[in-house]
């Protein structure tokens, strides 16, 4: 989608763009959205975008800013946000969180949004059925968002569920490997940072996060015993 409204305010807002495309090279700019002009886009999920950069937002042009508010931009293939030349991006308590090729690229000056922003999983409900209301551990909701508003499509979390991959306790999208062994026996034993998803640290699906996961994943991850399932 692309937007030049030559001086009219444009406002995108409750939308949630899953799985859109645009070239991965040349020109392939703005997987779900390519901007020019003054535009605002509020509550709005960008999930699984692909474009040579810019999967969830491209922004170009001079003739005023793009606004991106209360966003949740995750998981895109390349880069989740691109400015191109003079355009002009403004952010406010949004979501950035593993966009592979980086979060905000080109010449944004990002260094003017420190503390507005998050980059934490959103722990959406379904991902695998594009459900993307927020788990009640989400980090987007009203009672956790660094601006006591929702962050994202959904105003309400949905659901008190957020396991998408079993065993991956520290929620960076990989494992379960050593790494969240480590976690959660810091999460358990030694003070560490809470496990984000509850369930993902219940290894073996019994309804506690205890000392038997921490087990149970290092029999699974070095000892090929069963694979950590959800509760």
């Amino acid at each position: 989608m692309s937007s030049d409204l030559s001086g009219r305010l444009a406002t995108i807002e409750y939308c949630a763009f899953y799985q859109n495309k645009a070239r991965t090279t040349g020109t392939g700019y703005g997987g779900a959205l390519r901007l020019e002009g003054r535009t605002l886009v509020r509550h709005s999920t960008f999930f699984r975008n692909t474009a040579g950069e810019g999967c969830g937002v491209s922004v170009s042009g001079d003739s005023g800013i793009v606004a991106i508010e209360n966003c949740n931009i995750t998981f895109n293939a390349n880069s989740g946000i691109q400015v191109l030349g003079t355009g002009n991006l403004s952010m406010e308590c949004s979501n950035l969180y593993d966009n592979t090729g980086g979060h905000i690229v080109g010449t944004a000056d990002t260094s003017d949004y420190t503390g507005r922003l998050i980059f934490e999983d959103p722990l959406f409900c379904d991902t695998a059925n594009a459900d993307f209301t927020l788990s009640s551990f989400s980090p987007c909701t009203m009672d956790s968002s660094p601006c006591d508003l929702y962050i994202g499509q959904y105003y309400m979390s949905a659901c008190d569920y957020c396991c998408n991959l079993a065993g991956d306790v520290n929620n960076d999208g990989f494992g379960p490997d050593l790494i969240d062994i480590q976690y959660l026996t810091n999460a358990l034993f030694l003070g560490g940072p809470a496990i984000p998803c509850p369930e993902e640290g219940d290894a073996n699906g019994n309804g506690n996060v205890d000392m038997i996961d921490v087990q149970y994943l290092v029999n699974a991850v070095f000892h090929g015993g069963p694979a950590p399932v959800c509760p």
